[in-house]
């Protein structure tokens, strides 16, 4: 009798019975799934949101680069160094209003 106790009680026989129950108290969950929608479009608008401003951050960097550029090109009489300051910033300042332009091109969708 006590060994038939003591092969019931090992921690293998435990964890079993402890699966078991875990998994028939998973049973009695109730789910709404009428929200699920919401909460993968508010993961995704979170992330482009990330996104968008690391866009805009690179494009600020670009701007000031173009800008030093620029300041270091007026001292010389090259006027491709000039020219290329310009293409830079009026890139950076592309890149920095990029997510406005976006939501002005494409109003209806969720960029």
């Amino acid at each position: 009798m006590k060994q038939k106790l003591k092969k019931l009680l090992t921690m293998e026989n435990a964890s079993k019975v402890l699966v078991m129950l875990l998994c028939v108290g998973a049973m009695n969950i109730t789910v709404n799934a009428t929200d699920s929608s919401a909460v993968v479009t508010n993961a995704f608008s979170s992330f482009l949101e990330v996104i968008k401003s690391i866009i805009t951050c690179i494009g600020i960097i670009v701007i000031l680069w173009g800008v030093f550029e620029m300041g270091t090109a007026m001292q010389g009489n090259d006027g491709v160094m000039q020219s290329g300051a310009f293409k830079r910033i009026g890139g950076g300042l592309v890149m920095a209003i990029a997510p406005q332009l976006l939501s002005v091109i494409f109003p209806d969708s969720a960029i």
